[in-house]
């Protein structure tokens, strides 16, 4: 997925599972099964992860060497009185800092989760035991913008930001995401170049911010920040014609309320290699732990004005 999506990936995927190295005196242990996805509405292929905790002899996570995911399960997902079996694969590892590069995990390439439909997980555990959790795919919504050519309104938006808003009637996660693309006479290829909401000062250091998930129905640029974007396409180059603005493309992540709740239970103080046992954190797994989720994804295509996009000396034909 890329870098908007991984914010949250990071958050959901926990691949590397232990009990909490901070509980004193040690609990006795006891092992706990965990699922965690994100079904994507944006894609054929899905990913589901089953893993257990684990037990080490001293208080540090670290000393495991065992991969925490579990192969042999029975993994499907039922919509509409339709099973879509998942097939039990090994796939990359996102971080071989401890484990091997592959690990176990269960994919399908046949089901494409459909905006307002109920999904149920069953999973089967090679003991017997059994989990099961229930999602609703969150709707599509619709990006508005009452002017949607960037640099048109540059010189008398009031608050010198560009915003967009998004119509919802529940408590979803939002990540929203802007890029400009442009192509270059000198090299091959369409490229992209993601824009940040702001350029802060900070102790006379310069800090660009990106949009972050949140559940704000709006986001909004500032104009700054869009300049210093279109401004770092050429940097380095003196002939600015070379580059032509083909458009800009706002998209957006509708994460559903177990995603949601999930990610505000944990953000902030989980790291991407424990679950805290001790804190409320959310899961909606029957029987386990963990999250069954799923996420939408709109998209927008915006122009640019002829005049903003001269004004940095590029062509847009």
């Amino acid at each position: 997925m890329n870098k908007y999506g991984m914010i949250f990936i990071v958050v959901i995927s926990l691949l590397n599972l232990s009990c909490d190295e901070e509980f004193a005196p040690k609990l006795p242990f006891e092992e706990k099964y965990f699922v965690y996805t994100s079904l994507k509405g944006d894609s054929t292929k899905q990913i589901i992860v089953v893993a257990k905790s684990y037990d080490v002899s001293g208080f540090n996570p670290q000393n495991n060497t065992t991969s925490p995911e579990i192969a042999g399960c029975f993994v499907e997902v039922t919509r509409a009185g339709v099973k879509y079996i998942f097939r039990d694969t090994l796939i990359d590892r996102p971080d071989t800092s401890r484990y091997g590069k592959k690990m176990p995990a269960y994919v399908s390439t046949e089901l494409i989760p459909r905006e307002n439909e109920i999904l149920d997980l069953n999973v089967a555990l090679p003991n017997g035991k059994v989990l099961t959790a229930k999602t609703a795919v969150p709707p599509q919504v619709f990006i508005e913008k009452s002017v949607f050519v960037i640099g048109y309104d540059r010189v008398t938006s009031l608050s010198q930001r560009y915003a967009l808003q998004w119509r919802t009637q529940a408590i979803y996660l939002y990540v929203p995401k802007l890029e400009i693309f442009y192509t270059r006479d000198d090299m091959p290829g369409i490229f992209r170049i993601e824009v940040p909401t702001d350029y802060l000062t900070i102790n006379k250091k310069q800090q660009i911010v990106y949009p972050q998930p949140n559940s704000n129905s709006w986001i909004s640029f500032d104009y700054r920040a869009i300049d210093s974007t279109m401004a770092k396409i050429s940097e380095g180059y003196d002939y600015k014609a070379m580059f032509r603005i083909l458009r800009a493309e706002v998209r957006l992540l509708i994460y559903d309320t177990n995603l949601a709740k999930y990610y505000s239970s944990v953000n902030g103080y989980l790291d991407a290699y424990s679950v805290r046992l001790d804190e409320n954190v959310f899961t909606n797994v029957n029987g386990g732990l963990g999250v069954f989720g799923t996420y939408m994804m709109t998209k927008e295509s915006l122009l640019f004005d002829l005049d903003y996009v001269d004004s940095f000396g590029y062509r847009v034909r």
